[in-house]
């Protein structure tokens, strides 16, 4: 995995979210997942669309790209 860790911000009613969350569970991916809805800790931008993955303060991938990302950055 690459060095800086990824964050990954969900939301409610979000069908990509849970999508995104089986894919890293199953691979057991070292992803903190947040609610962005309920959690006081919020990114440094307002994100829009949902799931977003960000590392360190730089949005990387959002919606079921978030899975694409993952594969080439994290499981290689």
């Amino acid at each position: 995995m690459e060095n800086q860790k990824y964050t990954l911000y969900i939301g409610d009613d979000c069908h990509d979210c849970h999508i995104v969350q089986d894919f890293i569970a199953t691979h057991s991916l070292d992803v903190e997942i947040i609610d962005a809805d309920q959690a006081e800790d919020k990114p440094a931008f307002d994100i829009f669309v949902r799931p977003a993955l960000m590392r360190s303060d730089t949005l990387v991938a959002y919606g079921l790209d978030v899975v694409d990302h993952l594969k080439d950055k994290v499981m290689k």
